[in-house]
């Protein structure tokens, strides 16, 4: 009978613990999607602004061709604010002990 319980416990102990796993894998999940989401953005922005832009525009900004400054400075800044933003609005502390 005693073992019979301590089987119990335990059956017990996994189904929260598998519970709390599949909470922290659909929170992983989202947070995965959203940086590939946004690399995918950032390496659109810079493939546009790279290779389509510079054959309809010939203009410099602050000394630099404007396929330059928007493609890696300008690109760069979005990017930051977008990461920025998606961390703080989406991701969430996960303790993994």
């Amino acid at each position: 009978m005693l073992l019979f319980r301590e089987q119990k416990h335990i059956s017990v102990l996994f189904f929260y613990i598998r519970r709390i796993m599949k909470k922290i894998s659909k929170q992983l999940n989202i947070e995965t999607f959203l940086t590939c989401a946004l690399y995918i953005f950032y390496f659109c922005w810079w493939y546009y602004f790279a290779y389509i832009y510079v054959s309809k525009n010939n203009e410099f900004i602050w000394g630099l061709p404007s396929w330059f400054f928007y493609s890696c400075i300008l690109g760069l800044i979005v990017i930051n604010l977008l990461v920025f933003i998606v961390v703080k609005l989406f991701f969430k502390e996960i303790d993994l002990d």
